[in-house]
């Protein structure tokens, strides 16, 4: 009796846009799947029909064999098994536009968070799928780094293009754009000072 085997492989190069494509090619055939791994690796899920697991693992080893790339890891354990372990059917996957629109940014910022390894995804064919449970995990580690970035920019004078106000008073765009008014952002400065 045949059953349905996924195999979880962890190459040994470190998870990017450029080299997804490459690390597609060999599994394509197998419904495969890449990621990045917990540890920033390039992740590779494929499926397999064998009899046994040992004919799956050995199966795995020969198109591993194919890449370049050492294998840092590797798990072999049936479909059913592996789908329950990801929770494939509580666990939807959205695409780069839904989780734009969840996160309230552009589809390109979205991208970016992804080529940066700051949004964990994985490339499906030619698209990319993020998990819906790391939505929430980027969309508070986005609000983070924009709290640290716009504190650091307050507190090292701004940086950007300022504009002068009265008495000689200077306040940034930053401070204009981000729900004050110049007027308000020039007398707490001057309270400040």
């Amino acid at each position: 009796m045949t059953d349905s085997y996924n195999v979880v492989a962890e190459l040994d190069v470190p998870f990017g846009p450029e080299g997804a494509e490459s690390a597609l090619e060999p599994i394509a055939e197998y419904s495969g799947a890449v990621g990045r791994s917990d540890l920033g690796y390039t992740e590779i899920v494929f499926t397999l029909p064998a009899t046994s697991l040992r004919q799956a693992t050995t199966t795995a080893l020969a198109v591993l064999h194919s890449y370049t790339w050492t294998v840092r890891s590797l798990r072999v354990l049936t479909t059913e098994d592996y789908d329950r372990e990801v929770g494939t059917s509580e666990t939807a996957l959205l695409s780069v536009q839904e989780t734009a629109h969840r996160l309230g940014m552009t589809r390109q910022r979205v991208q970016q968070l992804i080529a940066a390894h700051e949004l964990p995804a994985i490339k499906i064919g030619s698209t990319w799928a993020i998990r819906e449970a790391h939505v929430p995990q980027a969309a508070a580690k986005s609000t983070t780094t924009a709290r640290a970035k716009r504190v650091k920019t307050a507190a090292s004078g701004g940086g950007e293009k300022a504009a002068k106000r009265g008495g000689g008073e200077t306040v940034t765009k930053r401070a204009a754009t981000a729900g004050k008014t110049p007027a308000t952002a020039t007398a707490r400065k001057r309270k400040s000072a």
